[in-house]
């Protein structure tokens, strides 16, 4: 039984290593068509990886490269886009998404997020949902073993300093998982989506017999809402809200 094991362990992983090396191999060969100019089919090589779930920040950010330079600006925004929420801090993805956005038809005054917000999500994207776990996790065991100080210590000095020091990782903790969450919403479970049809009317209903209350065009970035069978209400950037069918936008 155990050397049964044993092999469909080694099996396991000797599979997971040929499945890394086969990414590694396809991503490569995106780069070599992207360095010679066949920008169409690095897009199609990367974008293979990037539906297999090889989606880190360099697959993404070339995507958008690549399909910005075929002058397909929608998708190259929306791989900007999912870039940007891996490596936020990222100045050539900023530039790059700047760029794009500024070849889209549609101009709104966006309604700012309060600064908490801001703050809270750019704090969650400095780092991974697993990393913030862990921070988590660490912090919590280390406030268990400054409780467990704090209960059988003598000395009133050490038991002082094990309390606030226990208390301060339990913040830290606390914090940390919330910045995990966060984080792995907004990159899993984003509420964001840029707008791939060339043009398509936002109706007041989830149907086309509703009024229409705007016209909007493809590489707008949008939040989605309440899905109702083949339709979505987004809101626009600059708060109006209408209902579009699904199949014209991607979730970032």
């Amino acid at each position: 039984m155990k050397r049964s094991l044993l092999i469909l362990l080694l099996v396991s992983v000797s599979v997971m290593f040929s499945l890394a090396q086969d990414n590694k191999e396809k991503y490569l060969n995106g780069v070599e068509h992207y360095k010679n100019g066949d920008f169409s089919a690095a897009a199609d090589t990367w974008v293979e990886l990037f539906n297999a779930g090889y989606d880190n920040y360099e697959v993404l950010y070339n995507l958008g490269n690549a399909y910005y330079k075929i002058n397909e600006v929608p998708l190259a925004i929306l791989f900007y886009e999912r870039a940007l929420l891996r490596k936020p801090g990222d100045e050539d993805i900023r530039y790059n998404l700047a760029i794009a956005t500024g070849q889209i038809k549609d101009r709104f005054e966006s309604i700012p997020k309060v600064f908490i917000v801001r703050w809270f999500n750019a704090i969650s994207l400095t780092m991974t949902s697993d990393t913030w776990a862990v921070i988590s996790v660490v912090a919590f065991i280390l406030t268990l073993v400054l409780v467990l100080l704090f209960l059988f210590m003598l000395r009133y000095n050490l038991k002082v300093l094990s309390f606030w020091l226990g208390l301060i990782f339990l913040i830290v903790s606390a914090s940390a998982l919330s910045f995990s969450y966060r984080s792995r919403q907004l990159v899993y479970n984003s509420n964001e989506a840029i707008i791939l049809a060339p043009v398509i009317t936002g109706r007041s209903t989830p149907s086309e017999s509703g009024t229409e209350l705007f016209v909007i065009h493809e590489g707008l970035k949008v939040r989605t809402g309440e899905e109702i069978g083949e339709w979505t209400e987004i809101r626009l950037p600059d708060g109006n809200k209408g209902w579009i069918t699904t199949a014209s936008l991607e979730i970032i």
